[in-house]
């Protein structure tokens, strides 16, 4: 939010000469969402306008970027409209993350069942505690298909040590989002 591209003598542009090569190598690619007020100093907004227009190359090779001005909001009024802008960013599933559900995902079920416990591990905690959002707005009977099918997957393909770190992973996630489970 409101990045401060000028701070420590435009700093951060220095780390841009190497980012290209350090985002390629990274073993989980991260996103990158840039937020200013429109009505903030001249600066303020177009410091970050060039770095997105700079690394738009990137977006090109799968950089999940976005990069946005907010109508009518000065530094200290965009921090509200940015908190709900940021929430769709990370929640919102990338076309390759909705052609991934969409080929895991059987007709009967709205959410994607995984049958290969790597696949399901590779997620991100973010994207299991979405497809538990989703899952927990399915039908009665939806519901109780989809978590037979993943008991079978947590209780028979993988190790206890791997489930237990599910069950923590949910625990907490659950906390931090004020989740809970729906019981039948």
């Amino acid at each position: 939010i409101s990045p401060s591209v000028w701070w420590n003598a435009k700093y951060v542009l220095e780390e841009r000469k190497t980012f290209d090569a350090k985002w390629a190598a990274a073993p989980v690619r991260p996103s990158l969402l840039m937020i200013v007020g429109a009505d903030e100093s001249p600066h303020m907004v177009n410091d970050p306008e060039a770095l997105a227009a700079d690394l738009q190359p990137l977006v090109q090779k799968g950089l999940r970027m976005k990069f946005l001005k907010v109508p009518n909001e000065d530094h200290i009024g965009v921090p509200m409209p940015a908190f709900t802008e940021l929430l769709k960013f990370a929640y919102t599933p990338t076309a390759a993350e909705k052609e991934f559900y969409k080929a895991a995902a059987p007709e009967d079920t709205k959410a994607p069942v995984f049958t290969d416990p790597a696949v399901y591990l590779a997620l991100t905690p973010a994207q299991r505690t979405q497809i538990r959002i989703d899952v927990r707005l399915m039908s009665r009977e939806e519901r109780a298909a989809y978590n037979k099918r993943m008991y079978d997957l947590i209780h028979n393909k993988m190790t206890p040590e791997q489930g237990e770190m599910l069950h923590r992973e949910k625990t907490r996630e659950d906390r931090r989002n004020g989740t809970v489970t729906v019981l039948d």
